[in-house]
């Protein structure tokens, strides 16, 4: 089957991880392209960004010229993106790469329109989550269905 999904990956200043987050996404094979979002990076990570584009064909880099956030540049990537499918990857590495397979199964085989993965249910090992991402998301997580009145996780 013809590899039909599209990654944006927005960043702001990841000259220490996009490099090897892209890396992580060039190793799965069920991408059409990955759209790396430079959303104002003031540090080398738009020169990282370029030269990954030369290297890799499938690679669509877009400069937003200044910081106006991940939902800007998660914005502008959907605007380029011609997959059937899209998703969102965080170039700070706190999600693996090879997860985003899972969810792409989730929705091709499972007739779902939506899915989101979690850091903290099922039975994969985390070896990437420190504690205070760990306490500050089940504070918000908390607060969040208290307010809603729904459960909710990340």
């Amino acid at each position: 089957m013809e590899s039909l999904t599209s990654i944006i990956v927005p960043f702001y200043n990841e000259e220490n991880l996009l490099e090897q987050s892209v890396l992580d996404l060039e190793k799965e094979d069920f991408l059409k392209e990955i759209i790396l979002v430079n959303d104002g990076s003031l540090d080398s990570s738009k020169v990282i960004a370029l030269n990954l584009k030369e290297k890799y064909e499938n690679i669509i880099y877009i400069d937003s010229k200044e910081n106006k956030g991940k939902g800007f540049a998660v914005k502008l990537g959907l605007q380029n993106a011609t997959g059937d499918l899209v998703g969102i990857y965080d170039a700070d590495q706190e999600y693996c790469a090879s997860d985003l397979k899972k969810l792409v199964d989730c929705v091709r085989n499972d007739d779902v329109d939506y899915a989101c993965g979690s850091r903290f249910i099922g039975n994969l090992d985390r070896n990437n989550i420190y504690l205070r991402t760990f306490i500050a998301n089940k504070f918000l997580s908390y607060l969040f269905s208290y307010v809603h009145k729904v459960k909710v996780t990340d």
